[in-house]
């Protein structure tokens, strides 16, 4: 696809969009020759935005929390959230781990755990413990 000479391009945002096959990933190739003996290419890959759970490569998501006592209020009440969030969308065959840091590193368990509803409910009362604190904990 070209723009065509006639065209002109505003001094404004160029808004390019194109629709998604729900059914498979969307491939695009846009290519650029920036003299004889160079130039780059982009290659995108979209995925649908809905895929089949068959298709979502199972994830270990390692949750690094700090609770310096830089953390403490606010801060510390935003990254529990964050973790939360996350733990709640996890996919089925999904692994995960908490570390916490402040002087020291600790975790949650010694490995990552299988995305069960006991395991989750352990994290959360896990997180639940969590405070930002000048001190090791």
């Amino acid at each position: 696809m070209r723009i065509s000479p006639a065209d002109a391009i505003p001094n404004k945002d160029f808004i390019l969009q194109w629709d998604v096959n729900p059914d498979r990933v969307a491939t695009g190739l846009l290519t650029h020759r920036s003299g004889p003996d160079g130039g780059f290419f982009t290659l995108m890959m979209v995925p649908s935005a809905t895929p089949k759970p068959g298709d979502v490569t199972p994830k270990e998501m390692v949750f690094v929390v700090d609770c310096s006592g830089s953390q403490m209020g606010r801060p510390i009440e935003q990254e529990k959230q964050l973790v939360r969030h996350a733990l709640a969308h996890l996919n089925p065959d999904d692994t995960f781990q908490i570390i916490t840091f402040s002087l020291s590193a600790s975790g949650m368990s010694p490995l990552p755990v299988a995305n069960t509803p006991d395991n989750i409910r352990r994290a959360l009362a896990y997180l639940d413990t969590l405070q930002g604190e000048a001190g090791p904990r």
